[in-house]
């Protein structure tokens, strides 16, 4: 998943800050992403209060909109404190999309011995092999990697392929051309 935050000053304002940020969730730059979200908010509730509104007073979808900011749900938000406005887009991460490419065309699900998973998160792989295992297997430390991450492997084998939300999808879908058996 990924977090861009942009502040953008209006036409006839002078003097405001810009600037365009991006983040993605993995353990660290996800504090950071919220607490760039909760800023944002904090202004928004700051200029409504400046004009004697409460954020009780939105509507019940403007209300929902600054939940669902909250959560991370993956969508475009417009905040628009005065003389500037946050826009903020949460993005799903393309690997899930790249995993169902690969899985759509290619013997993945161990008929040449061959398989290619998805984890979506650190526990996710703790759910199906060891730390230890699968950290000298890819040659890793799972704290470290930008989940969601797709791994290719051999049935018996020592080594195996890793890659991580951050790597580019074509390259991902030519290793898989390469490695697996077409349907």
């Amino acid at each position: 998943m990924r977090v861009t935050v942009e502040l953008r000053k209006h036409e006839n304002v002078v003097h405001a800050p810009e600037f365009e940020r991006g983040y993605e969730l993995d353990e660290f730059e996800r504090d950071l992403a919220v607490n760039e979200i909760n800023e944002a908010i904090e202004d928004y509730e700051q200029h409504l209060s400046l004009n004697g509104i409460s954020i009780n007073d939105l509507s019940d979808w403007e209300q929902e909109d600054i939940e669902n900011l909250k959560q991370l749900k993956p969508d475009v938000y417009q905040i628009n404190c005065g003389d500037y406005t946050y826009w903020i887009r949460i993005e799903e991460n393309d690997m899930n999309k790249v995993f169902e490419e690969i899985n759509q065309k290619y013997l993945i699900d161990g008929e040449n011995e061959k398989y290619a998973t998805l984890y979506n998160d650190k526990q996710g792989i703790l759910n199906e092999i060891d730390r230890e295992s699968f950290e000298e297997k890819f040659n890793v430390n799972i704290d470290n990697l930008k989940y969601p991450i797709i791994t290719f492997d051999f049935a018996g084998s020592v080594d195996g392929w890793l890659f991580e939300s951050n790597e580019d999808s074509e390259n991902i879908l030519d290793k898989a051309s390469d490695y697996f058996t077409r349907k």
